[in-house]
């Protein structure tokens, strides 16, 4: 018992947040995946930070699903739920096995979005999340 104690005293002093990362089945990026792990961090004791990973489950592993993804989680950061998210992303587009000939800039482990598409989101997050727009939102 003074082992989980100290523990969770531990965690909770670092802080770290939680990732949700969906799973082979589902996704958790929705309101009401979030407000479950805000309310089962609370219950615990730890620091209610969320985490979004754009890619993975929440994608169900296609680079082409993570925008979707970021756009929905950069609104709930605009309320006042996120932390923060995270996104695959690389050079160029897409996933390459390894092999003798790969393509430069093309990512050999997960799917990955191109640096254009993440150029996008984040001056698309960067102008949503500006102070103007998000007193907006929270009125």
């Amino acid at each position: 018992m003074k082992q989980a104690t100290f523990a969770k005293k531990q965690h909770k002093a670092i802080s770290f947040p939680s990732v949700l990362r969906g799973s082979n089945f589902d996704t958790n990026y929705d309101q009401a995946s979030i407000t479950q792990a805000l309310e089962a961090l609370k219950e615990e004791e730890l620091t209610p930070r969320l985490l979004i990973d754009c890619s993975h489950g929440n994608s169900q592993k296609n680079h082409f699903l993570q925008a979707d993804v970021f756009r929905s989680s950069i609104e709930k950061v605009a309320n006042g739920n996120i932390f923060g998210m995270m996104l695959e992303s690389h050079l160029k587009e897409g996933k390459q096995s390894l092999q003798e000939n790969l393509t430069y800039g093309v990512s050999i482990t997960d799917s990955c979005i191109g640096w254009e598409e993440t150029e996008k989101l984040l001056l698309w997050a960067d102008d949503v999340l500006s102070p103007t727009s998000i007193s907006s939102v929270q009125r």
